[in-house]
């Protein structure tokens, strides 16, 4: 399985991010991203995660803030970025080739 490809000049290659609800502690999420560098990757991730969240913590931001409160508010946190070839990638590139977890690790670009 490849994880890098060319695009024109610049390469690009499958980054993991982990991410986090920004609001309510003890649960996280990963996605995968096709980026340049660990910056891009959190760039690339971004949207993804905040509408994860917004959409995952919906009722219990409802009853906890007023409509008002959640203008601008952040849903979701990056905690980790990491190029998919790097070493602690080993299990997620095993995870994505087993068919009952691959969909646990989604490629979001």
């Amino acid at each position: 399985m490849a994880y890098s490809e060319r695009l024109g000049k610049m390469k690009k290659e499958l980054y993991a991010v982990y991410f986090e609800s920004a609001n309510y502690a003890g649960y996280g999420e990963w996605c995968l991203v096709w980026a340049s560098d660990e910056e891009d990757a959190r760039d690339e991730a971004s949207p993804y995660a905040e509408e994860f969240y917004r959409e995952q913590d919906e009722s219990e931001l409802n009853e906890d803030y007023a409509p008002e409160e959640m203008e601008g508010m952040m849903f979701a946190a990056i905690m980790e970025v990491f190029p998919l070839s790097a070493d602690k990638g080993a299990d997620i590139r095993r995870y994505m080739r087993d068919e009952s977890q691959k969909h646990f690790y989604p490629i979001v670009n």
